[in-house]
């Protein structure tokens, strides 16, 4: 499994981080998961690493301003 698409596959919902964008993401990351039985570590690790990033950039829960 090419291990950019994977990057970008998770990463381009957590930027644009719009409930559609985020749908959609989960919709790709499971049919993904179904598909591809042994791609569970690299998706899950892109996942972890993507919702670290939002914690990083104060994005949706973690936004300050929603205090």
């Amino acid at each position: 499994m090419d291990s950019d698409i994977v990057h970008y596959l998770i990463e381009l919902p957590m930027v644009a981080f719009t409930p559609l964008a985020i749908a959609a993401g989960v919709d790709a990351w499971t049919w993904l998961l179904r598909q591809r039985p042994g791609s569970e570590i690299p998706v899950i690790g892109e996942i972890s690493a993507g919702w670290l990033e939002t914690m990083s950039a104060g994005k949706g829960l973690f936004n300050t301003s929603m205090k």
